[in-house]
Protein backbone atom coordinates (compact mmCIF):
# COMPACT_ATOMS: atom_id res chain seq x y z
CA UNK A 1 0.00 0.00 0.00
CA UNK A 2 2.73 2.59 0.80
CA UNK A 3 4.40 1.77 -2.52
CA UNK A 4 1.23 2.48 -4.48
CA UNK A 5 0.79 5.82 -2.71
CA UNK A 6 4.30 6.92 -3.64
CA UNK A 7 3.67 5.78 -7.23
CA UNK A 8 0.47 7.84 -7.28
CA UNK A 9 2.34 10.87 -5.97
CA UNK A 10 5.03 10.43 -8.65
CA UNK A 11 2.38 10.17 -11.37
CA UNK A 12 0.65 13.30 -10.10
CA UNK A 13 3.96 15.16 -10.03
CA UNK A 14 4.75 14.06 -13.60
CA UNK A 15 1.27 15.10 -14.75
CA UNK A 16 1.66 18.51 -13.08
CA UNK A 17 5.09 18.96 -14.69
CA UNK A 18 3.50 18.23 -18.06
CA UNK A 19 1.02 21.08 -17.53
CA UNK A 20 3.71 23.48 -16.33
CA UNK A 21 5.99 22.81 -19.31
CA UNK A 22 3.20 22.85 -21.93
CA UNK A 23 3.36 25.73 -24.40
CA UNK A 24 0.52 27.31 -26.40
CA UNK A 25 0.01 26.24 -29.99
CA UNK A 26 2.01 28.06 -32.66
CA UNK A 27 -1.18 29.65 -34.05
CA UNK A 28 -1.82 31.34 -30.72
CA UNK A 29 1.60 32.97 -30.56
CA UNK A 30 1.48 35.21 -33.63
CA UNK A 31 -1.17 37.76 -34.51
CA UNK A 32 -1.05 39.58 -37.81
CA UNK A 33 -3.96 41.98 -38.21
CA UNK A 34 -5.66 42.16 -41.57
CA UNK A 35 -6.88 45.31 -43.26
CA UNK A 36 -10.34 44.76 -41.76
CA UNK A 37 -8.90 44.72 -38.25
CA UNK A 38 -7.12 48.03 -38.82
CA UNK A 39 -10.34 49.63 -40.06
CA UNK A 40 -12.14 48.19 -37.03
CA UNK A 41 -9.60 49.91 -34.79
CA UNK A 42 -10.31 53.22 -36.51
CA UNK A 43 -14.04 52.63 -36.00
CA UNK A 44 -13.54 52.04 -32.28
CA UNK A 45 -11.49 55.21 -31.93
CA UNK A 46 -14.12 57.21 -33.83
CA UNK A 47 -16.91 56.24 -31.43
CA UNK A 48 -18.21 59.09 -29.35
CA UNK A 49 -18.67 58.88 -25.59
CA UNK A 50 -21.76 56.84 -24.78
CA UNK A 51 -21.96 55.09 -28.16
CA UNK A 52 -22.08 51.34 -28.39
CA UNK A 53 -21.54 48.95 -31.25
CA UNK A 54 -24.42 46.61 -32.00
CA UNK A 55 -24.80 43.84 -34.50
CA UNK A 56 -27.55 41.81 -36.10
CA UNK A 57 -28.47 38.61 -34.26
CA UNK A 58 -30.92 35.75 -34.79
CA UNK A 59 -31.57 34.78 -31.17
CA UNK A 60 -34.46 36.24 -29.15
CA UNK A 61 -32.23 38.02 -26.62
CA UNK A 62 -31.75 41.51 -28.12
CA UNK A 63 -29.28 42.44 -25.36
CA UNK A 64 -26.80 40.04 -26.98
CA UNK A 65 -26.66 42.32 -30.05
CA UNK A 66 -24.58 44.84 -28.11
CA UNK A 67 -20.97 43.99 -28.96
CA UNK A 68 -19.10 46.85 -27.28
CA UNK A 69 -20.51 49.07 -24.56
CA UNK A 70 -19.03 52.29 -23.18
CA UNK A 71 -19.02 50.92 -19.63
CA UNK A 72 -16.85 48.04 -20.77
CA UNK A 73 -14.34 50.41 -22.36
CA UNK A 74 -14.32 52.58 -19.25
CA UNK A 75 -13.70 49.57 -17.01
CA UNK A 76 -10.89 48.35 -19.30
CA UNK A 77 -9.23 51.76 -19.22
CA UNK A 78 -9.53 51.91 -15.42
CA UNK A 79 -8.17 48.38 -15.08
CA UNK A 80 -5.15 49.18 -17.26
CA UNK A 81 -4.27 52.62 -15.91
CA UNK A 82 -5.45 53.33 -12.36
CA UNK A 83 -6.02 49.89 -10.84
CA UNK A 84 -2.35 48.77 -10.95
CA UNK A 85 -1.31 52.00 -9.20
CA UNK A 86 -4.02 51.62 -6.55
CA UNK A 87 -3.05 47.97 -6.02
CA UNK A 88 0.63 48.82 -5.72
CA UNK A 89 -0.05 51.59 -3.21
CA UNK A 90 -2.30 49.26 -1.19
CA UNK A 91 0.34 46.51 -1.06
CA UNK A 92 3.16 48.88 -0.15
CA UNK A 93 0.93 50.61 2.40
CA UNK A 94 0.11 47.29 4.10
CA UNK A 95 3.79 46.37 4.19
CA UNK A 96 4.56 49.75 5.77
CA UNK A 97 1.79 49.27 8.37
CA UNK A 98 3.12 45.81 9.24
CA UNK A 99 6.66 47.19 9.59
CA UNK A 100 5.43 50.02 11.84
CA UNK A 101 3.42 47.55 13.95
CA UNK A 102 6.49 45.31 14.31
CA UNK A 103 8.63 48.27 15.39
CA UNK A 104 6.05 49.49 17.94
CA UNK A 105 4.88 46.13 19.32
CA UNK A 106 8.03 44.07 18.83
CA UNK A 107 8.27 40.31 18.56
CA UNK A 108 5.88 38.09 20.50
CA UNK A 109 7.90 36.16 23.10
CA UNK A 110 7.13 32.65 24.33
CA UNK A 111 6.99 32.57 28.15
CA UNK A 112 8.72 29.26 28.82
CA UNK A 113 10.61 28.77 25.56
CA UNK A 114 9.96 26.32 22.77
CA UNK A 115 8.99 22.75 23.70
CA UNK A 116 10.95 21.13 20.90
CA UNK A 117 7.91 19.26 19.55
CA UNK A 118 6.98 19.78 15.90
CA UNK A 119 3.49 19.33 14.54
CA UNK A 120 3.00 18.42 10.88
CA UNK A 121 0.53 20.96 9.56
CA UNK A 122 0.35 20.01 5.88
CA UNK A 123 1.54 16.82 4.20
CA UNK A 124 3.72 16.94 1.10
CA UNK A 125 0.84 16.00 -1.19
CA UNK A 126 -1.32 18.79 0.22
CA UNK A 127 1.46 21.32 -0.34
CA UNK A 128 1.93 20.02 -3.88
CA UNK A 129 -1.76 20.35 -4.77
CA UNK A 130 -1.91 23.83 -3.22
CA UNK A 131 1.02 25.15 -5.26
CA UNK A 132 -0.16 23.37 -8.41
CA UNK A 133 -3.54 25.07 -8.14
CA UNK A 134 -1.97 28.45 -7.40
CA UNK A 135 0.43 28.21 -10.34
CA UNK A 136 -2.33 27.12 -12.72
CA UNK A 137 -4.56 30.01 -11.69
CA UNK A 138 -1.74 32.55 -11.95
CA UNK A 139 -0.78 31.24 -15.41
CA UNK A 140 -4.42 31.41 -16.49
CA UNK A 141 -4.69 34.99 -15.22
CA UNK A 142 -1.49 36.02 -17.07
CA UNK A 143 -2.64 34.44 -20.31
CA UNK A 144 -6.13 35.92 -20.01
CA UNK A 145 -4.79 39.43 -19.43
CA UNK A 146 -2.29 39.20 -22.31
CA UNK A 147 -4.94 37.87 -24.71
CA UNK A 148 -7.30 40.69 -23.69
CA UNK A 149 -4.62 43.32 -24.23
CA UNK A 150 -3.57 41.80 -27.55
CA UNK A 151 -7.14 41.73 -28.81
CA UNK A 152 -7.95 45.36 -28.07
Amino acid sequence: MPGSLSTLKALCAAFALLFIVAQPAAGQLSFKPTAEAVQEDKLLKALKEGDKITGRITIPDQMAASLIQPAGRDWRDFQRSKLPVIGGVAILGMLALLAIFLMVRGRVRVEHGFSGKKILRFASFERFTHWLTASCLSCWRCRASTSLSAGS
